[in-house]
């Protein structure tokens, strides 16, 4: 997912609206609790780092990317589930197809983060409770819908000044260099998603997350910074939900937990903002808390804190993996274009 979009707008009026917007989100997924409702404060994010609310066409298109690639992944892994062979490489050719035609076709972000999710979730899901994967898919919908109508109410709140319509939208990539950067993102991605479905790891926040980071780090700059967001996400996003959620589990009140959303996110949002070499960091450690914090929270049980440490090392072993596979796909990258050039 890319930064904030440019504004002139103050860093202190996005980053209350940022504050407002996911904190009225993540209450919504702690109140209701619906299923994968986790991943909605993670939507609600990319859509108020824009400098204007998504306009309607974007979040139709937004929808439809994710129906369509729900669809393709939950009938493509039913068809395929006797034939486990089949099923994997069917899955990382739905992963590239669909790269290839976000790249290509100038969709929002947002688009890209919700195929993969539906691309990789939702096979991994059918192979280990088919009978679930019906209501994860739904989860995904409802996280998208929440979080449009809250960054759009936040906007409403807290309008933005004139700014030309969706600042991250584009024409699209070339489709040379499109295809280059998909088979890249795949080859990162891709043996993440086939080690979940054939091993049957149930633990579907590192693979979410692991896709997310994947996508975050395609670019050269991104590679160059990995171990940055490794340690960023170990800090920012690790400690910083350990220290939420002891807090909350000291005193277990709503009030509370709002009031701490409000004092992170507005941290978060600050440095996000203030466009510093810095602010990478915080957008990826930010989304690395809202993920571990949203999905330790909705519990009837109080998680022991050898359980929280554990998913945090489980995101820092994602993280890991993800840098070490570009670097990896870079090392046998040079030779042969050094090849070409001969």
């Amino acid at each position: 997912m890319a930064g904030p979009a440019p504004s002139n707008e103050s860093i202190l009026r996005r980053s209350i609206r940022f504050t407002f917007g996911i904190t009225l989100v993540f209450s919504l997924t702690q109140l209701i609790g619906w299923p994968l409702a986790f991943i909605a404060p993670v939507f609600a994010l990319g859509l108020l780092i824009e400098a204007v609310p998504i306009s309607v066409r974007s979040a139709l298109s937004i929808f439809t990317s994710a129906i369509v690639a729900l669809l393709c992944g939950y009938c493509i892994t039913l068809f395929a589930l006797p034939y486990p062979a089949i099923l994997a490489l069917a899955g990382c050719l739905m992963i590239y197809l669909f790269f290839i035609y976000i790249l290509t076709s100038g969709g929002h972000l947002l688009s890209i983060v919700c195929v993969l999710i539906s691309f990789t979730v939702i096979p991994v899901v059918v192979k280990l409770l088919p009978e679930l994967a019906i209501i994860a898919g739904l989860g995904i919908v409802i996280s998208l819908f929440v979080a449009i109508l809250c960054a759009w109410f936040a906007f409403l709140v807290l309008p933005a000044p004139a700014a030309p319509p969706d600042p991250h939208h584009h024409d699209g990539m070339d489709p040379s260099e499109a295809e280059s950067l998909a088979r890249k993102m795949t080859l990162v991605a891709a043996p993440l998603f086939v080690c979940f479905l054939l091993f049957g790891w149930t633990s579907i926040l590192v693979l979410v997350y692991g896709t997310l980071i994947a996508t975050a780090l395609s670019s050269d700059e991104g590679i160059k910074m990995g171990w940055k967001f490794v340690a960023a996400n170990l800090l920012i996003g690790g400690l910083g939900m350990y220290i939420f959620y002891e807090s909350l589990v000291a005193i277990p009140n709503i009030v509370f937990m709002v009031s701490l959303s409000v004092m992170f996110l507005f941290i978060g949002g600050s440095q996000i903002f203030n466009e510093s070499p810095t602010s990478p960091l915080w957008f990826s450690g930010t989304i690395g808390f809202l993920l571990l914090i949203g999905a330790a929270l909705p519990s009837d049980k109080v998680l022991p804190s050898a359980k929280i440490i554990d998913r945090v090392v489980q995101i820092g072993i994602a993280s890991a993996y993800v840098i070490f596979a570009y670097r990896v796909i870079d090392l046998f990258k040079k030779p042969l274009v050094s090849s070409e050039k001969r």
